[in-house]
């Protein structure tokens, strides 16, 4: 791309040394917790022979892998990128431009400064995984959360059973048995559940976007129209199951689960969008539905310009089998 560094370069080398001391920090947490959590809190709480133990053991491995499948799939999977010199097959109405990559950009991609590049439906970069969130890793993104929160929360109560447990006895010989760990657990504890806060305050927030079909960007933008125009609406939320299916995929039963998304075909419109006559423009974007959830102003739009798609689903997932540029979801929008 024109103007910019190789792909996945940050612009700013102070960002990348961010990011890499965050992931080396998040590295030790994990690898200080999984030790700890197998080889003194769970022998001390509770002895691997019991069934309770074992099977406490196994929750937390499960978990823990979980977790760290989410956030390698979360780092190494392409956000969605913008393929060089795209361009839509039929007129789409008007198209933002970017012009640090010298090309127009679908409807929800934003350009990211520090990847260099335009990110379909891009929520926002994050420097723990030294990636951007967009529409290819959001589920991964989300679920790393999740299941980071459940592993915190594990470790905590283990940790906080085990303290109960020796003081309950009032037994110095415990403490002393545990000798440096004790220092060790006790500072563990602290900082699990410091972060475990974290996760779940972050987490609950982007569950909320995705309840609403909004990254990051769109909610500031929605927020700053709200105080000019108070009856500003979101155009892309087709309701709260089809919003989750549009990140998480189609079956519930893989939403926990760090596969590819399979998202449902045909996402239906908003019941405004239902009632309301659709345009050429629109009938066009919702008969072919790209895997964009695309939606644009209707050709010489001004300020009174409705959005014109209300429907939409993720990449790839298309009501027809639309060809997708690239592989990554910018496919024809000709019927």
């Amino acid at each position: 791309m024109a103007g910019e560094g190789p792909a996945g370069c940050c612009d700013d080398e102070s960002d990348f040394c961010v990011g890499v001391t965050l992931q080396f920090f998040l590295a030790a947490i994990l690898l200080v917790s999984l030790f700890s959590f197998y080889w003194v809190v769970l022998p001390g709480w509770l002895s691997t022979t019991t069934a309770t133990g074992a099977a406490s053991g196994v929750s937390f491995g499960v978990s823990y892998a979980l977790m760290l499948a989410s956030y390698l799939r979360t780092w190494l999977t392409d956000p969605g990128s913008v393929p060089d010199g795209w361009k839509p097959e039929e007129e789409m109405g008007e198209l933002k431009y970017c012009r640090r990559c010298e090309q127009h950009r679908p409807p929800r991609a934003q350009h990211c400064k520090q990847c260099g590049k335009c990110v379909l439906r891009m929520d926002h970069h994050c420097p723990w995984v030294q990636n951007c969130v967009g529409a290819r890793n959001h589920k991964y993104f989300m679920l790393f959360l999740f299941w980071a929160f459940v592993c915190c929360a594990q470790y905590s109560a283990s940790v906080l059973f085990l303290f109960v447990k020796i003081f309950r006895g009032a037994s110095a010989a415990a403490i002393r048995d545990l000798g440096p760990n004790f220092g060790m657990l006790l500072g563990m504890e602290i900082a699990v559940s410091c972060l475990m806060l974290m996760l779940g305050g972050l987490g609950g927030w982007n569950a909320l976007l995705i309840l609403r079909n909004q990254t990051a960007t769109e909610n500031y933008d929605l927020d700053a129209l709200r105080r000019v125009r108070r009856k500003a609406r979101h155009p892309y939320d087709l309701g709260t199951f089809r919003n989750v299916q549009s990140v998480m995929g189609q079956h519930p039963a893989t939403w926990l689960v760090p596969l590819d998304p399979q998202v449902a075909p045909t996402a239906r419109p908003a019941a405004r969008a239902r009632r309301a006559s659709l345009s050429r423009g629109e009938a066009a974007v919702r008969s072919n539905r790209c895997g964009l959830r695309c939606g644009e102003r209707t050709p010489g739009g001004g300020d009174g310009a409705r959005v014109n798609a209300r429907a939409g689903v993720s990449l790839g997932q298309c009501g027809r089998k639309a060809q997708c540029a690239s592989g990554m979801g910018v496919g024809k929008l000709s019927g």
